[in-house]
Order: C-alpha cells, then structure tokens, then sequence
C-alpha cells in the first residue's frame, strides 16, 4: 500500500514563520509617504502576524522609531488598512543584526 500524503494548500500571502506578504505589500506602498526626520536611517523588515519590525543604523534612531510607535501604527492603519499591535526597531550594524 502506498503512503498517501495530505496535501496542504499553499497560501503565498504567509507562511509558515507568520510572515505576512499581502499585508506587508500594502505598507511598503505606503511607508515611503511616511512623513519623519528619521526615515532616510531606517529599512522595512518584515510583518510578522501584527509586528512590523524595522531595521535602524544607530541606538538613536532606534529611541526615535520606539517614540514615533503610535504615529507609526496610527499613519499604517490609516493609509494602508493594515492593524499592527507593535513596531520592533532592530539594530542593525553591517551585516551584523542587534536587538
């Protein structure tokens, strides 16, 4: 008898990490509208479920990005429909990411 496998369909909008593709689209058209001092210094990462994570080269910047936190959310929700509990800055240096 062979082994049947189930086959699970395939949704390219997530994945398995929580990924979130659809929505992520969304906001990457509409974060370069994003009116901010800091935003030349910062890099989109990824939309994990509701938390966006942004990648920043310097600890100041990553102290502006935690204080813009609700105009962020707020600007998000407003333009691109898309509700996010959390922005996550990450440092990064080089290659080399920090939290």
């Amino acid at each position: 008898m062979k082994n049947e496998k189930i086959l699970k369909r395939i949704d390219s909008n997530t994945n398995e990490l929580g990924y979130d593709f659809k929505n992520y689209k969304k906001i990457q058209k509409h974060y370069k509208n994003l009116k901010t001092p800091w935003k030349a210094d910062v890099e989109l990462g990824p939309l994990e479920g509701r938390v966006l994570t942004l990648y920043v080269k310097h600890p100041r910047i990553k102290s502006l990005v935690e204080f813009d936190e609700d105009k962020i959310i707020s600007f998000i929700a407003e333009n691109a429909n898309v509700q996010l509990v959390k922005i996550k800055p990450v440092i990064y240096i080089d290659n080399h990411l920090s939290g």
